[in-house]
């Protein structure tokens, strides 16, 4: 066999380590110094024969697969990347186009890579291209998708307003919200105008994290309004909130009792009241304003106040209270009242002078305006008495029906046929009589006028000036004597007609404004309007039991009205 040369032995030795398994990745030498690559198994290292020199081979990185993400926006995700590979790997990211990563989405070169879009972050795709690179720039990578998906608020259930009092048993109020992504959620609250709750108003979250409950504790609890925000978190910070009105009251409310008034012998009883929220008995107490005692005439047994029949007159300002003691102590309620106790005081007879013509005293067969009105006065419980130098009719004294047992009052100051100068040149005359029988008119009733125009040629303003001077003449009587001036009733007699508006009854007015006191008030009664003459009279003057009806009636509303009796 001939010998070979060393370049056949190189390619044979060669062929025979390909023939036996070994793999690429062998390091080649340059040829300058007559080495030369062999293909060896991975991670071998080949020395050359002619330096001793090594040549080494490694694998190139390798990314292992990631995926495509997801992240809620404020929530933050962290993915710990890996490699393999035989040197220092570095891990790099990118968007897929090459521009830097959005702020919210970070890595370390260690592999951690960080999601954390904020809470306000909407939905958005993101490609991005994650790299791993060894010492020697071996690279390996990977694109995935990045979504972020925008998290929704959850939805916090309408909370009613809550009302307690002082001493009641603990209020617990179960809140609930719905969270379409299932997220934990947690419950707090505050007082609207950002204060924090006081301390007997508290709220928890369940251990589950998905309900909550607020706690007021009426033990510790004061009196008030507390306009409350309930608000509740996802575990990525998304929040919706409720607002209430929580009222706490003292639980006691007593019922008004106002001022009092008495007559000095009176006793007065009045039964005491509260609403009360609880179960706890209620007492009452009074006293005086300032803290004093209330005299002992006024006092409490139990619910009743009373007032003795022994009770000093005059006015006594106290404060009543309710009170109960629970839990949270003593709670009241208070009301300041005023009890007056009046002398006694003999109600006095009130005279009244019916002053006029026959309209005033009637004829035999009627009973004139007077008896009507003298009943209504009965019946309305007023102490009246009717004055004057005259008890008779026209054509006599005629029996009078008695009412109530009462005997009719028949005194009055009637002339038939007379005028108005005619009564104020007699007057003085009735005044001395009046005097002798120690009277003195409190309230006239004046219907004057009717002789002046069916028998005279006075003028309607001359009329009205002789009752005006009947109205001073009055005054020298009595300084305070009240007038109640009537127009006077129509007419259709001797030939002579007086309609309800007329000129004379027009005066009248004026005069009441002219001669009118606060001491000695003037007010006109209309005995005119809707006075129908066929319906109201028996000759077309003087008027029936139906129209004597009516004028007494007139005469009573304007005396009571006016608060003249």
């Amino acid at each position: 066999m001939s010998q070979l040369s060393p370049y056949l032995l190189i390619a044979l030795l060669s062929l025979l380590l390909t023939s036996c398994g070994g793999g690429g990745g062998g390091v080649s030498t340059g040829s300058d110094n007559n080495q030369y690559s062999t293909n060896q198994p991975s991670g071998l290292t080949t020395t050359g024969r002619d330096n001793n020199q090594s040549i080494s081979t490694s694998q190139p990185p390798s990314l292992t697969t990631i995926g495509n993400k997801s992240v809620f926006s404020g929530e933050t995700k962290i993915i710990n990347l890996s490699a393999t590979g035989e040197s220092t790997l570095t891990f790099s990211a990118t968007r897929s186009d090459g521009s830097a990563l959005p702020s919210f989405i970070s890595i370390t070169t260690d592999g951690v890579l960080t999601l954390s879009p904020n809470t306000s972050a909407s939905s958005q795709d993101y490609q991005l291209l994650i790299a791993v690179t060894d010492a020697a720039n071996n690279t390996d990578n990977e694109i995935i998708t990045v979504s972020i998906v925008a998290n929704l608020a959850p939805t916090l259930s309408d909370i009613e307003n809550q009302q307690s009092y002082l001493g009641a048993e603990d209020k617990q109020i179960t809140l609930t919200a719905q969270d379409n992504e299932n997220h934990s959620l947690t419950f707090s609250a505050k007082q609207t105008n950002g204060d924090a709750l006081p301390d007997f108003i508290t709220i928890s979250t369940n251990a589950a994290k998905t309900a909550g409950t607020l706690i007021i504790k009426g033990d510790t609890a004061a009196v008030g309004n507390y306009a409350t925000e309930i608000t509740v978190t996802d575990e990525f910070g998304a929040q919706n909130s409720k607002t209430l009105m929580i009222t706490i009251t003292n639980g006691l409310t007593l019922n008004s009792v106002g001022n009092l008034q008495l007559i000095q012998g009176e006793q007065l009883t009045k039964t005491l009241s509260s609403v009360n929220l609880g179960t706890e008995a209620v007492s009452y107490t009074i006293t005086l304003n300032d803290g004093n005692p209330a005299p002992d005439f006024i006092h409490i047994n139990e619910d009743l106040l009373t007032v003795d029949e022994n009770a000093d007159t005059g006015e006594f300002n106290l404060t009543l209270t309710a009170i109960k003691n629970n839990t949270a102590g003593r709670i009241t309620d208070s009301e300041n009242i005023k009890i007056t106790v009046k002398e006694i005081v003999m109600p006095k007879t009130v005279n009244i002078l019916p002053l006029g013509d026959s309209i005033t005293q009637a004829r035999y067969d009627h009973l004139s305006y007077r008896y009507p009105l003298w009943k209504l006065l009965i019946d309305e419980g007023k102490d009246i008495n009717f004055m004057g130098t005259q008890n008779q009719t026209y054509d006599g004294t005629r029996s009078w029906p008695s009412y109530n047992g009462l005997p009719f009052d028949q005194d009055h100051e009637g002339h038939s046929g007379k005028t108005a100068d005619w009564i104020l040149d007699n007057l003085n005359g009735y005044f001395s009589i009046y005097n002798e029988n120690e009277e003195i008119a409190d309230i006239v009733l004046i219907h004057l006028g009717t002789n002046d125009l069916l028998w005279t040629d006075d003028e309607p303003l001359t009329i009205k000036n002789d009752i005006g001077n009947v109205i001073d003449k009055l005054r020298t009587h009595n300084p305070m004597i009240k007038i109640v001036l009537a127009k006077i009733t129509p007419f259709n007699y001797s030939g002579h007609i007086l309609d309800n508006d007329n000129a004379f009854n027009a005066t009248l007015d004026a005069l009441a404004n002219e001669k009118s006191q606060d001491d000695s008030p003037v007010i006109i009664v209309d005995m005119a309007s809707g006075y129908d003459i066929d319906e109201y009279t028996f000759d077309g003057l003087h008027p029936n039991a139906v129209g004597e009806t009516l004028i007494a009636q007139r005469w009573f509303d304007a005396l009571i009205n006016n608060d003249f009796l």
